[in-house]
């Protein structure tokens, strides 16, 4: 390489340098957030283990029943940094954001192997580093395996094409390594077999008839693939689009494609945005490296058919967007006509500015949400600067996301307490009310998160402790004795009409699925005991299963989670079936229960109901305080 062309280069890494440095510095400091806890504190509670060549099968290889976790690169990237990070998060943030300049300075290596024009791929490598799209991959610590396998990807293919250019075994044997670890860095990577073929068929025509050393050339990197989902999980699911299912699928990538240039997409953006293909390739048709790049984002995309879409899978996809965009922009600058040179330079300065200002803003979002997690997690140490190992906290109102869509604590609530406090025995539970339990209250904290402020909400252990004071007291607070009539129960499904007879309500059973409902009332949860329900059955099934579920105030329907099932004895006497709802933990504090559903039993039967009960362990009119009853 001579002396103009290290420059030149080194130029093009300088400049990646600054843009990168600038357009990232929101979360350079930033905290973890969501699935960092989860890998963070996986290391530490593992990390003696795993120096000592423990639980490697855990970290390396844990999942391999689903395909998607199987990424021992990525995972060793985790290791690494807790090795030389351990919780300082900024660590982490600026490992991955040199990943991201590493990755972007191999794009401009590849795009310049590809259109023999350092210009354009300094154009396509500045654009590459600075598209929106790579702010999940980059600002959020647990997206990075998207870099990892885009940065080894480009590198991989960067061999390859020195192979085919100088024919020097050693890089052949380089790219086949370095596409292991793209392929163990994240699946997204397996394309790159397709992007050889690719690859060939457009610069090296003179290979088209050499099909056989062709085979013998892609062969070792489809055994890499066939490897990955033959040992380590099938990817491949089969695909259920319906039409509706392609358009959306097909917008969902699109809308990467363009944003944020198009805010809106609908119809006519769709149309506009294959007219605008479709000129490109006009435009660019005598232009191989430019068919090339558009060729690439569909076959870089396969595996979004079964992973899903996302900002981070657009990674390696968004390189053929970048070297288009390059290419273009490059094409009208060389034109002599001023009018159409300036205009490239004014859409090259939009382009710019509406991605420089993007990218920051939602990596600001990202820095936020790392804020708002750090912040919470902060004020539960003042609150408690330590719990015993047995403690069990729960916590209301924690943010999944902030408002720009960045994680929070969509996941990792668990890890992440455990992680502050060293203690990893300690129980933590996160719902969006507080649950009415009575075991273990002394260990038993309440919190609850507004945004990012905590509040301790001692008086619930309050409440629940006079609850349970309680729990020998039964005052009925609803009979319905049917001997008196129906009172306005209702036959919902697989039920015959209701009729009074000998002093019971009578039905049938028509299926499996038979169910009555209430008719509706008010009883505060914390009051709640038990549901006494008086029964006759008759019925082939041994061993038939009756269900209560209960609605409460706000709730749009019955729940699964909200029942309590009981077994019914179907041989035609009347038995007493009592069920105590409160131990299920399924009532919240400050609950209104609205409606009763009983599912009799599960097959067709005959049916005879004398009473049911509903019993309060407090006065009925309890509200923040149980009041036993006298």
């Amino acid at each position: 390489m001579t002396l103009q062309r290290l420059t030149q280069n080194r130029t093009v890494f300088v400049a990646l340098i600054v843009l990168i440095a600038a357009l990232y510095s929101p979360v350079m400091n930033a905290y973890f957030q969501a699935d960092d806890f989860t890998f963070v504190g996986f290391a530490q509670r593992e990390i003696q283990n795993l120096m000592q060549g423990r639980s490697w099968d855990a970290w390396f290889i844990g999942g391999v029943e689903n395909y998607s976790v199987f990424r021992p690169i990525g995972r060793l990237f985790w290791l690494v940094s807790y090795l030389a990070f351990g919780l300082d998060a900024p660590g982490y943030h600026l490992a991955t954001i040199l990943f991201q300049l590493i990755a972007s300075f191999a794009a401009f290596l590849l795009a310049r192997q590809l259109t023999r024009d350092r210009a354009t791929a300094a154009l396509a490598a500045l654009i590459f580093a600075a598209m929106p799209v790579h702010a999940e991959a980059v600002a959020w610590i647990a997206a990075n395996y998207d870099v990892l396998s885009g940065m080894y990807f480009f590198i991989a293919l960067i061999f390859y094409i020195l192979y085919m250019q100088k024919r020097a075994a050693r890089f052949y044997w380089i790219a086949l390594g370095v596409f292991l670890f793209a392929v163990g860095s994240k699946e997204t990577a397996i394309t790159l077999p397709l992007i050889l073929f690719l690859y060939d068929f457009f610069f090296q025509p003179q290979e088209r008839a050499r099909i056989a050393q062709a085979a013998l050339r892609y062969a070792p990197f489809w055994i890499i693939f066939a490897w990955r989902f033959i040992f380590f999980g099938h990817g491949y699911r089969g695909l259920t689009f319906t039409p509706e299912g392609w358009q959306y699928y097909v917008d969902l990538n699109l809308v990467r494609v363009v944003d944020p240039i198009v805010f809106e997409w609908h119809d006519g953006t769709r149309w506009l945005a294959l007219i605008g293909a479709l000129s490109l390739i006009w435009i660019l048709r005598a232009r191989p490296v430019a068919l090339f790049a558009l060729v690439w984002i569909p076959i870089t995309l396969i595996p979004t058919l079964v992973g899903g879409v996302s900002d981070r899978s657009f990674y390696i996809p968004s390189f053929g967007v970048a070297l288009l965009l390059a290419l273009v922009l490059m094409t009208l600058f060389a034109r002599r006509n001023a009018l159409i040179r300036a205009s490239a330079i004014a859409a090259l300065c939009i382009l710019f500015a509406g991605y420089g200002a993007n990218l920051f803003a939602r990596n600001q979002a990202y820095a936020r949400a790392s804020d708002v997690a750090r912040a919470i997690l902060e004020r539960v140490q003042e609150l408690h600067p330590t719990f015993s190992p047995d403690a069990r906290l729960i916590f209301i109102g924690v943010p999944d996301l902030v408002p720009e869509g960045a994680p929070v604590f969509s996941t990792g609530l668990t890890n992440a307490v455990q992680m502050i406090y060293h203690q990893h025995p300690l129980t933590i539970f996160r719902a969006s009310k507080f649950p009415m339990w009575f075991d273990q209250l002394e260990r038993t904290f309440f919190f609850q998160v507004d945004r990012r402020r905590v509040i301790e909400r001692a008086e619930v252990r309050e409440v629940l402790q006079a609850r349970q004071q309680c729990e020998t007291f039964t005052t009925p607070v609803i009979v319905w004795n049917f001997a008196e009539g129906v009172h306005d129960w209702e036959e919902w499904n697989e039920l015959e009409r209701f009729e009074i007879r000998a002093g019971a309500l009578a039905t049938r059973a028509l299926g499996a699925d038979p169910y009555m409902a209430s008719p509706a009332f008010d009883i505060p949860a914390l009051a709640l005991g038990d549901v006494e329900i008086e029964m006759r059955v008759r019925a082939d099934p041994p061993s038939p299963q009756g269900t209560v579920f209960w609605l409460a105030a706000g709730q749009a329907d019955f729940q699964p989670g909200l029942s309590v099932s009981f077994a019914v004895r179907p041989d035609g006497e009347f038995h007493t079936y009592r069920l105590n709802l409160a131990q299920t933990g399924m009532l919240f504090v400050g609950d209104r229960i609205t409606r009763l559903r009983v599912d009799p039993m599960n097959s067709p039967g005959e049916i005879a109901i004398k009473t049911i009960r509903v019993l309060a362990r407090c006065s009925s009119d309890a509200r923040d305080r149980c009041a036993c009853p006298r």
